[in-house]
């Protein structure tokens, strides 16, 4: 390492050797009087991460069902109203889309971490449709080929549906296989926000 003529290097510490008799240290140590400089040697200075990228699956690892309970009870309360008017329904919708773009903000604040993170062997067991759809890395990728997509869009199907009845418990409305195309839809509807 070598230092400008005149440049100071701060928090050094000086080590002597040789004590009174300078015959005892060796030639080098003796032309520098004896001294030498240590440079500090910290720790790094790491940065906690807001979110924790998923090892094995987005929907599992990183959406977690208590942070959506209030919205799945509303959920819950409209699909039970004894009303079915336009108003009943474009609240079931907002809420919908609301959630959707819950998970879009989780799904950013991963793309936010450093691109490439998902190529470390820890998470060697995400699909790659997920690395592709959530690491900047494949950023690329992402927009050439939106195969990844239609599986996201399934994956989030499910998910909501699961949310909903791990919420509800034995309350929850049989929500099944049927009920697929309107959770697609909606998704579609805000796809934008999920690209």
């Amino acid at each position: 390492m070598a230092f400008a003529r005149g440049s100071e290097v701060y928090g050094l510490s000086v080590v002597g050797f040789g004590g009174t008799k300078p015959q005892n240290i060796s030639v080098l140590n003796n032309q520098n009087g004896g001294t030498a400089y240590l440079l500090p040697s910290m720790p790094p200075e790491l940065q906690a991460r807001k979110i924790q990228p998923p090892k094995t699956n987005f929907f599992t690892n990183t959406l977690w069902t208590k942070a959506y309970q209030k919205d799945f009870k509303k959920f819950h309360t409209l699909l039970t109203s004894d009303i079915n008017n336009i108003h009943i329904r474009n609240q079931r919708d907002g809420l919908t889309r609301s959630i959707i773009y819950q998970v879009s903000d989780r799904l950013w604040m991963i793309r936010y971490l450093e691109a490439g993170w998902s190529e470390s062997d820890n998470y060697q067991q995400l699909p790659k449709y997920q690395k592709i759809w959530l690491d900047q890395f494949y950023t690329e990728s992402r927009e050439d080929n939106i195969d990844w997509l239609d599986a996201v869009k399934d994956d989030l199907s499910l998910w909501f549906i699961h949310a909903y009845k791990k919420v509800m418990d034995d309350k929850a409305l049989s929500i099944g296989d049927e009920q697929l195309p309107y959770f697609k839809a909606m998704i579609e509807d805000c796809e934008e926000a999920l690209r």
